[in-house]
């Protein structure tokens, strides 16, 4: 029994779950190596284990790894949003009270701006 190695850049997109363009991204950056297919010259295949590799979670966490440079982003988000606050809170229960002030900010100024 054989095993198909590779697939069209439609089937992996179907087997995977992501669109062709993310696939399309992948490869032009690098990450998945692509070859023309011999029985269509407009087609291309990658190899599903390629695919496979890069698109599974490794384990059943999420699937963005936290890497410095992330931690270091939103750390500086934080800063811009709370200052200098000590925060005892939850940080998303923060961020959707900012959002909120935020929304409560707009609709004002909309509503302000149309002569209530």
């Amino acid at each position: 029994m054989s095993e198909r190695v590779y697939l069209r850049i439609n089937e992996a997109a179907a087997r995977y779950h992501v669109s062709r363009v993310k696939l399309w991204r992948l490869i032009q950056s690098g990450r998945l190596a692509a070859t023309k297919d011999p029985r269509d010259e407009r087609a291309k295949l990658v190899r599903e284990e390629d695919v496979s590799r890069i698109l599974t979670p490794e384990d059943d966490g999420p699937v963005g790894r936290l890497t410095p440079e992330r931690i270091a982003r939103m750390d500086e988000f934080v800063k811009q949003v709370f200052g200098d606050k000590t925060i005892d809170l939850d940080i998303t229960e923060l961020i959707r009270e900012e959002r909120e002030k935020r929304t409560q900010q707009l609709m004002e100024a909309l509503h302000g701006d149309s002569g209530k």
